[in-house]
């Protein structure tokens, strides 16, 4: 994520959110990536997944309990680079 998006996520999150809190994240990837994104939620996710009908993307989403803005936008820091990854 640009640095610009980052920041605006970061002062959303700070305004809406009553911190530490369940933060839901949501992902889209191609059935070949997921691993990519299930490898660093691992730890201290609640995680579940559903393969599209196609076949060719798998929904992930993940419920972790983040102690401020900066933990969420760490996660998302770690998602990026990963091919055909689409955030929601």
């Amino acid at each position: 994520m640009a640095d610009d998006s980052l920041s605006r996520l970061r002062d959303t999150l700070e305004q809406c959110e009553d911190w530490p809190c369940e933060y839901t994240f949501k992902f889209i990837v191609p059935c070949q990536n997921v691993d990519q994104v299930l490898s660093p939620l691992e730890e201290g996710f609640s995680i579940s997944t559903r393969e599209s009908r196609t076949g060719k993307y798998i929904s992930v989403t993940a419920v972790g309990r983040m102690a401020c803005a900066d933990d969420v936008i760490e996660v998302y820091q770690r998602m990026d680079g990963i091919s055909g990854l689409i955030p929601l």
